[in-house]
C-alpha cells in the first residue's frame, strides 16, 4: 500500500541497503537493512511516519529477541 511504499522510499532516501515486507493483512513488518551510521536517523524518520520500531541483530545463532 501507499504507507509501506512511503516507507521504503523513506529508508533508503537516508541510507537503507534494503527492505522487505514481512507478513500480511492487518499487521506485518518491514525489515530494513542499514549501515549503524544510518540506523538512528532512520528510525526517527520513520517514526515521523508512524511506524513502530523494532531492533533486531543478527547472529550466526539465529534470530533472539532481547528482553526489556
Amino acid at each position: 500500500n501507499k504507507h509501506i511504499n512511503n516507507a521504503i522510499i523513506v529508508a533508503k532516501n537516508n541510507g537503507a541497503i534494503g527492505c522487505k515486507v514481512l507478513g500480511a493483512g492487518k499487521s506485518g513488518y518491514l525489515l530494513v537493512v542499514a549501515k549503524n551510521e544510518f540506523k538512528r536517523n532512520i528510525e526517527a524518520k520513520l517514526k515521523k511516519i508512524n511506524f513502530n520500531l523494532e531492533r533486531i541483530n543478527i547472529i550466526d545463532q539465529g534470530l533472539k529477541f532481547k528482553t526489556k
